[in-house]
């Protein structure tokens, strides 16, 4: 995304003149293992990792909702919360463990996504 990349690159240009990466630079480390291992992985490693949190509850919502309309996600053998709602026909006690367990998965993975963003803007 467009404010993940601006948000690594404002990163990666503040420690262009850190003290560790210039001492790298003076023992002749590599160019590209600074970029990659000394700036985008340690200085924008939480960034990433939260944006491939967000990227899994996304999925696990797009396909849990295709699994549900029928035909598009996970097929009627393959266990699914969509599979598992869609077949609950009408509203019963049996259709709230899956719409928990959903519910419960998405709230804690954007909960961790949350904190990895306060964690990452430090």
């Amino acid at each position: 995304t467009p404010a993940l990349s601006e948000a690594v690159h404002s990163r990666i240009e503040s420690l262009r003149s850190a003290e560790y990466l210039m001492a790298g630079r003076a023992h002749g480390v590599a160019p590209w293992r600074l970029l990659w291992i000394h700036g985008v992985l340690a200085g924008c490693g939480r960034l990433i990792a939260r944006q491939l949190v967000l990227c899994f509850t996304f999925f696990i919502a797009v396909e849990t909702t295709l699994a549900y309309i029928g035909g598009f996600g996970a097929q009627e053998p393959t266990p699914s919360w969509g599979n598992m709602l869609a077949f609950e026909w009408g509203w019963s006690w049996t259709a709230l463990a899956p719409a928990a367990a959903l519910w419960i998965t998405i709230a804690s993975l954007t909960w961790i996504a949350d904190g990895l963003r306060e964690v990452a803007v430090d």
